[in-house]
């Protein structure tokens, strides 16, 4: 195998992974246009419990009760939010990935309350 292919078969599984190569990499640099404050994660818990608990869960495992409907999986937001950068949430929250639909309907505010509130859900997420 050459260098090159060495390096671009490293770079697809580290993409499959991580999943942080899924977003376009404008989209995985975004930063939030709201401050991360204790009311942005309040809000978006709320969002959270109505829009994604049935399938990630309460506490983001990926064990919510429609979780076994979905042929491919729900991700576990634990490790994700712990690797992913909050652009590329914000981007997989806007767009949808693999099995997850996209939720259009949501502002940006609105979209990047739920990004600071799933990043509590990582190990030490919530500093």
């Amino acid at each position: 195998m050459s260098a090159r292919a060495g390096l671009a078969a490293l770079l697809a599984s580290t993409a499959a992974c991580s999943g942080d190569l899924s977003a376009r990499p404008a989209a995985r640099d975004a930063v939030s246009p709201i401050p991360r404050t204790t009311q942005s994660i309040a809000a978006g818990a709320v969002l959270y419990r109505d829009h994604c608990e049935r399938c990630h869960g309460p506490t983001g495992l990926g064990n919510g009760p429609d979780a076994l409907q979905v042929e491919t999986g729900v991700g576990n937001l634990v490790e994700r939010a712990a690797v992913l950068r909050p652009g590329s949430i914000a981007w997989k929250i806007q767009n949808g990935w693999n099995s997850m639909p996209a939720f259009p309907q949501l502002g940006e505010v609105e979209v990047w309350q739920l990004v600071h509130f799933v990043q509590t859900l990582a190990p030490g997420g919530g500093d």
